[in-house]
């Protein structure tokens, strides 16, 4: 779900450098990333490449605090990384700034559950809104909407957007992800 810039030509023989950003916050040690380079071969038209770094802290530098409860990372310290990047964004992009961290880029899970399974599908829309919006507290995914369960940052027209582009992947094939 990252920023992909226009593709770039290579004609066959040449080289080019890759440039891949990696977002470290809240993060330290082994890291993996993914990226998929679209070639013109017909016996490997996509090619994946994993890179791995390890995240040094600076001197000093304190790693990811300790998880307190679901609302928390909605507060504090936490808020820059948890809250602040999906302020005034909507689907796609609120969902990469807020979601992806634990529901992964194309929603396949991480820490939290997986959202483009089928069974996702089978809920209505009022579900998956009503969800976002007061959380799963006993599972650690806080709330998220304005004025619910000790108030959370996001307002109902961009929970709308994130029930809209989660249940897009239930209309896209396996591994494509919905439009925002």
């Amino acid at each position: 779900m990252g920023s992909a810039k226009p593709p770039v030509t290579i004609k066959p023989g040449d080289s080019s450098d890759i440039k891949v950003t990696i977002k470290t916050a809240g993060k330290s040690g082994a890291m993996t990333k993914t990226i998929t380079v679209v070639t013109n071969d017909p016996r490997e038209p996509n090619r994946a490449m994993n890179l791995t770094s390890t995240v040094v802290l600076p001197a000093g530098a304190m790693s990811h605090p300790e998880f307190k409860g679901a609302q928390e990372i909605l507060r504090g310290q936490c808020m820059s990384c948890h809250v602040t990047p999906g302020i005034g964004k909507k689907g796609a992009v609120l969902y990469e700034a807020a979601c992806a961290m634990c529901h992964g880029d194309q929603g396949e899970g991480k820490t939290a559950a997986a959202l483009n399974q089928p069974g996702m599908a089978q809920r209505d829309d009022k579900a998956v809104f009503e969800i976002i919006a007061k959380g799963i507290q006993a599972r650690g995914m806080p709330g998220f909407l304005k004025g619910e369960v000790e108030s959370g940052p996001y307002d109902k027209a961009q929970l709308e957007s994130l029930v809209t582009f989660i249940k897009g992947w239930q209309r896209k094939p396996a591994g494509a992800a919905p439009k925002s």
